[in-house]
């Protein structure tokens, strides 16, 4: 694997007021998965922009193959994946692989059952058993991301790059992916490689090259490194993975009267069925399944945006009907949502924007006018507590990265002293330093009284940050113990299906 797709010298490019790369010496090589990590805001985006000829370096030289470019090439295709889906959600699956180059006859006549009959073969090729005629919304997120990738292979990308391709994937969904882009790798494409789960770093790719603040720090073998080596070279310190990943359990028991209470109830389609927990005020409740195993419908239910068909919610020991999220909020239950992006940030508002949106009344003057004065305070109050890495309350939202987006999303839904905060995969995106940043900022709001339930399809994040984990398969409870009386590989099995707990 000796020869190279992509070559980068000496790039730099800068924008007012960072040096987003600074020098950047970089190749992939034909028929590798080459890894790339970095804390958010290390230069991957724009490092990855640069080979895709979105961006023009200011300096610098890159090379592909034998020749070279300083803008948008055509020669070698480069393919991108990026975390968020760029699918078309209202099509079919080989709508989706065909969009924009569709196969036509002599009339431009779109040529359906060729284009049935490749994408049939493509999806065969890749273990994929669903109908090419299949709409996407009728597929699991992870075969979604096949679907992404089909597209570009079939426009025989000689670089292919993915972004967070795992970030919304189950484990078992994410073993599968490994197979897949290994299949690629067969074919000459050389793979770039982003993520911020290390582990699977050393499951997937042949080399990894680590950014640090716009420059290398270093390109191995991932056999000639550790996941510990890692983080120091991405933090620019000495540091041990397992001491940001694991909390310390030295904490009180917390009150054991439940601020929230549930018994048997049951999702109005069946993405659950029959759930019964409590969860008690300074805890945090792990909830963990696979894709499809309804944690967050169960969220969302108790959010009161999905019906119950039967069961019974008591909030401090008083029976509720949860039946919109403004009566859920009323009741002291918050839902910070797993798409921070789509759903829970104005991205093009600014932070002062966001923070004042669910509190206007609070931050108002006389005759309903807001209060500058007010608004200033509240958002300097929530960037000191929540230590928000910004220029101000003026900066827009989606100019921040994504630790500091989700530090932001805690913080518009804080303001309300929740009785109950549900997290819903919230370091989805976000690197190693920055997720431990999120578990201390979740622990020290539940030793201020508040009850958090935490969902999260990581094994090791409940592990290592709950105080109880509650396990679902298919729509059923399977399990309910203390998190430290739990291994990786049991908590497996209980989300798995394939052990259950005496109910």
């Amino acid at each position: 694997m000796d020869e190279t797709v992509v070559t980068l010298k000496g790039i730099t490019k800068a924008f007012p007021g960072v040096v987003a790369l600074d020098r950047i010496d970089f190749d992939l090589r034909v028929g590798e998965i080459h890894a790339l990590v970095g804390k958010n805001g290390a230069g991957k985006s724009t490092l990855i922009s640069v080979i895709s000829g979105n961006q023009v370096p200011d300096r610098g030289e890159v090379l592909y193959g034998s020749g070279s470019a300083t803008g948008v090439h055509q020669f070698p295709p480069v393919a991108t994946v990026y975390q968020e889906s760029t699918l078309f959600p209202n099509l079919s699956i080989a709508d989706n692989v065909f969009s924009g180059d569709e196969p036509t006859d002599s009339l431009s006549m779109v040529k359906t059952r060729e284009k049935i009959r490749e994408t049939e073969r493509m999806l065969a090729l890749f273990n994929l058993n669903v109908s090419p005629s299949a709409p996407i919304l009728s597929i699991s997120p992870a075969e979604q991301k096949v679907v992404e990738i089909l597209r570009a292979v079939r426009r025989n990308c000689r670089v292919l790059i993915l972004d967070e391709p795992t970030a919304t994937l189950a484990l078992r969904e994410s073993y599968r992916l490994f197979e897949l882009l290994k299949g690629i790798r067969e074919t000459r494409v050389g793979i770039i490689y982003i993520s911020h789960r290390l582990e699977e770093i050393f499951q997937v790719a042949d080399r990894v090259t680590v950014l640090r603040d716009g420059r290398i720090q270093g390109t191995n073998d991932v056999r000639d490194i550790t996941i510990n080596q890692l983080v120091s070279m991405m933090v620019g310190q000495q540091t041990n993975l397992e001491r940001i990943q694991r909390r310390e359990r030295t904490r009180s028991a917390p009150d054991r009267t439940p601020v929230l209470d549930v018994q048997g109830i049951t999702h109005h389609h069946h993405k659950f069925r029959e759930i019964t927990f409590s969860v008690f005020p300074g805890e945090i409740l792990g909830i963990i399944g696979l894709t499809g195993a309804g944690k967050t419908e169960l969220a969302r239910t108790l959010f009161g945006l999905e019906r119950l068909e039967g069961g019974r919610i008591r909030l401090g020991g008083k029976a509720v009907t949860l039946r919109r999220p403004q009566q859920a909020i009323g009741q002291g239950i918050v839902y910070v949502t797993e798409s921070r992006k789509s759903d829970g940030l104005f991205l093009d508002m600014t932070i002062r924007d966001n923070i004042a949106a669910p509190v206007l009344e609070e931050v108002s003057g006389g005759l309903g006018f807001l209060s500058t004065k007010r608004m200033e305070k509240r958002v300097m109050e929530t960037i000191e507590k929540f230590d928000i890495s910004t220029t101000g309350g003026r900066q827009v939202v989606n100019t921040l990265s994504g630790g500091n987006q989700q530090k932001v999303l805690l913080g518009i839904w804080l303001q309300l002293r929740p009785r109950v905060l549900m997290v819903d995969e919230p370091t989805v995106g976000i690197d190693v330093t920055s997720k431990g940043e999120i578990f201390q900022l979740l622990r020290r709001i539940a030793d201020s009284g508040t009850a958090v339930i935490l969902i999260s399809s990581e094994t090791k994040e409940v592990i290592n940050h709950s105080d109880r984990i509650l396990t679902l398969y298919n729509g059923r409870k399977t399990g309910d113990f203390p998190a430290d009386q739990v291994d990786e590989n049991v908590l497996l099995e209980y989300i798995s299906g394939l052990r259950e707990a005496d109910r």
